[in-house]
């Protein structure tokens, strides 16, 4: 756990940064958008870290009269880890409220997982990492507007939906894209799935023999 609101701030905000140049230096988006998808990355990395700091900043603020920092800073690191999911398929509008739906989150996995289930994660692993991860993910099935990842899930280079260059789209596309939803929700749901899958049988095989 984090007793020094500095150390949480200044690994919340490195966290952040590390998104950006994560997003930079992803071979797979270099010729998306005519070489523009990291400038989009981040922009939306930024709008993320920045939704999910606002809503436990004024929570914080309003219940207990002043802000929390560990609660602020695990909102922008909330923020942050549902970017990863999302990346730069999603507009800008849809990183900020994807952002602030993961910071909402924070307040309220935290209150569940210490005061109710009694688990110990004193270090905010759930709030700030679990929860947010899913709904960054399952955003992506929603949000995602085609612009992004042309060839991407074996769907071929020249387009999906009868149309030529559509990438990863959801619910809400751009125009002259087809929507493409309940199916990209659902590939959402298989990929998280498939790596709580492999995640559970990885550890399991390196530790268990321990």
């Amino acid at each position: 756990p984090v007793h020094l609101p500095l150390l949480a701030i200044v690994g919340s905000f490195l966290l952040m940064a590390g998104n950006i140049g994560w997003g930079w230096s992803n071979p797979l988006h270099a010729a998306a958008l005519g070489g523009l998808a990291p400038i989009r990355g981040s922009v939306n990395s930024v709008l993320y870290a920045t939704g999910g700091l606002l809503i436990p900043l004024l929570y914080s603020w309003f219940v207990a009269g002043s802000s929390d920092p560990l609660m602020t800073a695990r909102g922008l690191a909330a923020g942050a880890v549902a970017g990863l999911g999302a990346g730069p398929f999603v507009p800008p509008a849809a990183a900020l409220t994807i952002g602030l739906l993961a910071g909402a989150s924070v307040p309220l996995v935290t209150y569940l997982v210490d005061r109710r289930l009694r688990l110990n994660d004193s270090a905010g692993i759930v709030a700030m990492g679990f929860v947010p991860a899913l709904l960054g993910l399952l955003a992506t099935g929603i949000w995602a507007d085609g612009l992004l990842g042309s060839g991407w899930q074996a769907t071929g280079i020249g387009g999906i939906l009868g149309v030529s260059g559509q990438g990863v789209s959801g619910l809400w596309v751009a125009p002259g894209f087809q929507v493409n939803f309940p199916g990209q929700l659902q590939a959402q749901m298989i990929g998280i799935l498939a790596l709580g899958l492999w995640g559970f049988l990885a550890s399991l095989l390196l530790c268990g023999p321990l």
